[in-house]
């Protein structure tokens, strides 16, 4: 993956990815409940939910614990990830299923999701606007799409305080952090470009920021809903 953001994790970096960096995310979006606030307000209390490049299935495992009758869906590049987050959610409640897959070409029904979320996984898509597309077909009219991303332009001292989260020891923080900085931030998308791949799409409310405290951005929207399918509402 450092030499080629676009590759599959391969079993070392599923299994660093898997115990340090992904429960630092979990974590803080956890803190932050209120972040996920567009995607929880989407959903009913049956809803349906994809996570796009889940990794080992941290995110919808701790949405379970609240949302039991969530029917959710994680998708990853990763078999090997795919496996850890079955292995993972063998225990906690909710309705999960695990596939492996590719964000540009989704083996999922047009229209059969009421929210889609991605988090730090757009940065690994070789064409972002294709993976963005998908993200929209597999959504319902009216559906709320979510993105989450590393910060290309983040402050240095945000970048610093999630390296501190991650499980590794302390003696190869400096390492994590030259990491992050250079292999992952500087590979990533700032909060400028990713603005213009969602306005060029089906997409309506869109809102897009900075998160604050973190080295990430948010993109928030929903899929459009067309003049035929409002007036079929209607009648």
């Amino acid at each position: 993956m450092f030499r080629d953001i676009t590759a599959p994790y391969h079993f070392l970096e599923s299994w660093f990815y898997d115990r340090a960096v992904a429960p630092a995310i979990a974590e803080m979006l956890d803190e932050r409940r209120e972040i996920l606030g567009p995607v929880l307000d989407a959903m009913s209390a049956v809803g349906r939910l994809l996570d796009v490049g889940c990794g080992g299935g941290h995110l919808l495992v701790s949405l379970s614990r609240s949302h039991p009758g969530w029917m959710m869906t994680g998708l990853d590049l990763s078999p090997d990830q795919v496996r850890r987050a079955r292995k993972r959610t063998n225990g906690p409640g909710g309705q999960m299923s695990f596939i492996s897959g590719s964000a540009l070409d989704m083996p999922l029904d047009a229209d059969s999701f009421d929210a889609v979320i991605s988090v730090c996984s757009i940065k690994h898509w070789p064409q972002p606007a294709r993976g963005l597309e998908e993200c929209i077909r597999v959504l319902r009219p009216g559906g709320a799409l979510m993105v989450i991303e590393v910060n290309r332009d983040c402050r240095r001292e945000d970048g610093r305080a999630f390296v501190r989260r991650q499980k590794v020891p302390r003696f190869l923080k400096p390492a994590a952090m030259a990491g992050f900085r250079w292999k992952i931030a500087a590979r990533s998308l700032s909060i400028h470009d990713a603005k213009p791949l969602f306005s060029a799409l089906q997409l309506s409310d869109i809102t897009a920021s900075a998160l604050p405290g973190m080295p990430l951005w948010m993109v928030t929207a929903r899929k459009r809903i067309s003049r035929n399918e409002t007036e079929v509402g209607r009648a």
